[in-house]
């Protein structure tokens, strides 16, 4: 991305907006928007916050040509999944129910939230899986002792609890994804 112009472009294209649309906002013609995308020249400053509200974006991060709080693909590296890739599903899942676009911001929250659900829902399983298998290697170790008996029903009840908890985490991360992607919408309708 090199600047204003290929930023205002890139965020235009994002939010799935014309330049007759932005025109018609700042009550300019779209032949001065493509002027802007092109490098022409530049809108008068008074325009600028204006133009920024529109691109979702602040005066800061239109003047730079880069968002500031959308994480890069590099932080995501080490992760199942890109930053990009997110974007792309969130892109689709937006169109497909009748929407135009899906806001960095949220695509980066997203990612996370669904991050932390394949996280959670996995370690519920494990921490289940291994509670039961630690409460049968207690018993069959234990040469059915009432004491063995014991441990392996609090070690299983244990690994329960921690498991219930990853459980529920993964819940509100799945409703926090779903309020998010029906906040998408009503911004989208409002757009409308």
């Amino acid at each position: 991305m090199n600047g204003f112009p290929d930023f205002l472009y890139a965020r235009r294209k994002a939010l799935g907006l014309t330049q007759q649309n932005i025109a018609d906002r700042l009550d300019v013609t779209n032949k001065a928007v493509s002027k802007w995308e092109t490098g022409e020249c530049f809108p008068e400053t008074g325009q600028l916050v204006a133009l920024a509200d529109i691109l979702e974006c602040t005066v800061d991060e239109l003047l730079r040509g880069r968002l500031a709080s959308a994480p890069s693909d590099a932080a995501f590296a080490d992760r199942g999944d890109t930053m990009s890739e997110t974007k792309e599903v969130l892109q689709n899942t937006a169109e497909e129910k009748g929407q135009t676009s899906v806001s960095p911001k949220n695509a980066g929250m997203l990612h996370s939230y669904k991050t932390l659900q394949k996280v959670s829902l996995s370690l519920g399983v494990l921490l289940l899986f291994l509670g039961t298998v630690g409460m049968f290697f207690v018993l069959w170790t234990g040469g059915g002792s009432d004491t063995a008996e014991i441990f392996a029903l609090l070690l299983f009840l244990v690994f329960l609890a921690v498991a219930i908890v990853a459980f529920v985490v993964a819940g509100i991360a799945y409703f926090v994804i779903g309020k998010a992607q029906e906040g998408e919408r009503t911004q989208d309708e409002r757009r409308r």
